[in-house]
């Protein structure tokens, strides 16, 4: 009858140690393939999110240049200022076509998910 009571409380190893793999008290509960899914979709959320972080940064940077521009009355300052600003346009095309096409990989996984 001992055997009985002390069986119930050991873990798959055999060792008489309680099996913590799956303690739901503690938290701790097997992990299923639709888990690992979110994983993945929360880290390519979370890609996504750290570009449109950048490009936000940019765009206060290019809203800067503007108003700085407005300002200048000399060709050779204005002449600097168009170029940084043209350096961060093309940045933010590559970041947003980036963007873009991970949120259209993300749409496709997650059709592919449902159907």
């Amino acid at each position: 009858m001992n055997d009985l009571l002390t069986d119930s409380f050991v873990g798959g190893a055999g060792n008489g140690q309680p099996s913590r793999e799956t303690d739901i008290e503690m938290g701790q509960v097997p992990r299923s393939n639709s888990d690992m899914g979110m994983e993945a979709f929360n880290k390519q959320i979370h890609e996504v999110d750290k570009q449109i972080d950048k490009l936000a940064v940019l765009l206060q940077k290019l809203k800067e240049a503007n108003e700085e521009s407005k300002a200048v009355t000399k060709a050779p300052a204005m002449k600097g200022i168009k170029k940084r600003m043209e350096k961060d346009i093309d940045e933010v095309g590559k970041i947003a076509h980036g963007v873009k096409t991970k949120i259209e990989a993300i749409n496709r996984d997650v059709l592919s998910y449902l159907a």
